[in-house]
């Protein structure tokens, strides 16, 4: 497995945890993750170098690639050594950059559904492409275990940046409508520019004193925070995969999320949560209005969250259908 990280932190990245997957299922593994800041053709051109150097005395039977960076000098070391690569894009819109990667790779990952018409569009054609979702430990979010102390009779938790994308001014607005509940929006900056935005909506709108800015709090400690909710809400403007809300059905917590990019996958509508459509106030604050009135509305969905993130995004889950693909490229002459 072959990775960069400029800007993400290995324990972010979700490639260590699905090599250890892979690992404990009995495959054996090398993760090579190329580190600093340079992302130079020189660069990826001395990454390749060393990456073939290896594989010649190692040879894999398969390189999985994540990032334009890797997944560059990955398939110019691999078509050294006559190894076939499986590029993962990221949840990011996939861009121009990807092209040359995605034109030479062997098969293609994708977090989520919604990717697949920009990929087609890039030029790679169907079957050679399957959606990869990214995983977590349902043994660490769990339903089982204390939540944290409340300060009103409801509450409603978010997670994600504090940034205009993650949406949260939709939940702010929503507030009103929300007799007797608190919003807690877990992630940082607490104190930057957009959180102050934040703060002076909630004053304008008479709900300063329900809006909790948590900031960012240790990911030991989120599964307590999210068991604390009666809802959790995903309202970000543009498409990413939302494993906030995959983190929240783990834990057995009720979801309301507009209907984009992973969200639209993860969040069955009726079944795990309830989807909305973005930046509509108005609707949220129904649906949340709705659920919230509904106790055991939310257990049955909390219930149903916790099926699925067992059964579809579990770590064991994601590492079986990577050999799956893997073992696609390995029989495609």
């Amino acid at each position: 497995m072959v990775a960069d990280t400029p800007t993400r932190s290995e324990q972010d990245s979700p490639l260590p945890a699905l090599a250890h997957a892979l690992s404990v299922a009995g495959h054996e593994v090398a993760l090579q993750v190329q580190q600093g800041p340079n992302r130079s053709k020189r660069s990826v051109t001395r990454f390749a170098d060393v990456l073939a150097d290896r594989w010649r005395t190692e040879r894999p039977d398969v390189v999985h690639a994540c990032s334009t960076f890797a997944g560059t000098a990955a398939v110019k070391a691999a078509r050294r050594v006559g190894v076939p690569v499986v590029y993962a894009v990221d949840e990011s819109p996939v861009t121009a950059d990807d092209a040359a990667v995605l034109a030479a790779a062997d098969h293609v990952f994708a977090p989520y559904g919604g990717q697949r018409p920009a990929l087609v569009r890039a030029g790679v054609p169907r079957w050679r492409m399957s959606v990869l979702p990214y995983g977590l430990d349902v043994n660490h979010f769990t339903p089982d275990g204390a939540g944290a102390e409340t300060r009103a009779a409801r509450r409603i938790v978010s997670v994600g940046s504090v940034e205009p994308g993650s949406g949260f001014g939709t939940p702010v607005a929503a507030l009103p409508a929300l007799r007797d509940t608190e919003l807690v929006v877990v992630g940082g900056p607490a104190h930057g520019k957009h959180a102050g935005e934040l703060r002076a909506y909630a004053r304008t709108l008479g709900v300063a004193d329900r809006l909790v800015l948590a900031g960012s709090v240790p990911r030991a400690e989120l599964p307590t925070l999210l068991r604390s909710a009666d809802l959790v809400v995903c309202t970000p403007w543009t498409a990413s995969f939302g494993i906030a809300a995959v983190e929240a059905m783990a834990c057995g917590v009720a979801v309301v999320a507009n209907a984009v990019g992973g969200l639209a996958d993860t969040v069955v509508h009726g079944v795990t949560g309830i989807q909305v459509a973005p930046r509509r106030p108005r609707e949220l604050a129904a649906a949340l209005r709705a659920v919230l009135g509904k106790r055991v509305v939310r257990e049955q969905l909390g219930a149903s969250g916790r099926d699925r993130a067992e059964t579809r995004y579990s770590w064991n889950f994601v590492a079986t259908q990577a050999v799956h693909a893997y073992q696609r490229v390995l029989r495609t002459p």
